[in-house]
C-alpha cells in the first residue's frame, strides 16, 4: 500500500511520505542541493506574506524550500503584528488514489521522549475520471517552538533529518521526515521577521 504523502527515507524527507516498508527513494538533484544548504542559506528559501499595512499578521513559510513537488510538507508561522504572538505549524499536502488519509495526529521524538500533536484538516477535494478518483487533502499540525529548536539540531535519526509518524482513520502510521537545515532555517526566517516587526 503506497501513499503519496511526505517520505520515510532521507530522500522522502523532502517529498511526501510513503509506507514504512517501501524501498528508499533515490535523491533528486534538487533534494541533494537542498540537503547541502546551511541553515542560514535555507532561511533565504522562505516565503513571507502579509507585509501590507492592512494585514493583521505576517506568514513565514518554507514552501519554496524544495520546488517541484505537487505533494509536499513545509513549515509555516503566523506572527501577530500587534502582540508578536507566533504560531508554528507543519503544513501537510497529500494526494492519494486509494481514498482520503484523514490524518488526525502526528508523533515524533524529543530527547527520546514521544511527543504527540493533533493534525487538523483544512481542505479536502476529489477529482474523478474514468479510471478512478484522486483525493487531495491539506492539513496542519501545530508544533511548540522549543520542539522545533530541538528538532533543528542533528539527532539520532540522521545527520540530515528527523522523523515523524502520521496517523489517520484508515492507516496505522505513515513515516516521513523533515530536514534539520529546513527546520533551523525556518526558525531563523521567523526570528528575522519578528525582529523587523519590533519583537525580540
Amino acid at each position: 500500500m503506497r501513499r503519496s504523502l511526505i517520505s520515510i527515507t532521507l530522500a522522502a524527507a523532502l517529498a511526501m511520505p510513503t509506507m514504512a516498508q517501501d524501498a528508499p527513494a533515490k535523491l533528486s538533484k534538487p533534494e541533494r542541493e537542498a540537503m547541502a544548504l546551511t541553515a542560514e542559506e535555507a532561511s533565504l528559501r522562505t516565503l513571507v506574506r502579509g507585509t501590507d499595512a492592512l494585514d493583521p499578521g505576517v506568514w513565514v513559510s518554507t514552501e519554496p524550500f524544495l520546488k517541484g513537488n505537487a505533494d509536499d510538507k513545509f513549515f509555516r508561522a503566523l506572527i501577530d503584528k500587534e502582540t508578536g504572538k507566533t504560531t508554528y505549524q507543519l503544513y501537510l499536502r497529500s494526494t492519494s488514489s486509494r481514498g482520503p488519509l484523514r490524518l488526525s495526529r502526528m508523533t515524533y521524538l524529543i530527547d527520546g521522549k514521544l511527543k504527540t500533536v493533533p493534525i487538523e484538516r483544512l481542505d479536502t477535494d476529489v477529482s474523478c475520471r474514468g479510471y478512478g478518483c484522486t483525493y487531495f487533502e491539506d492539513a496542519i499540525a501545530e508544533l511548540p517552538r522549543e520542539d522545533l529548536e530541538a528538532l533543528s539540531a542533528s539527532s539520532g535519526d540522521s545527520d540530515y533529518s528527523w522523523r515523524m509518524r502520521l496517523f489517520g482513520e484508515a492507516v496505522t502510521g505513515i513515516d516521513t521526515a523533515s530536514l534539520h537545515n529546513e527546520t533551523a532555517g525556518f526558525l531563523i526566517a521567523v526570528d528575522r521577521e519578528r525582529k523587523r516587526l519590533g519583537f525580540d
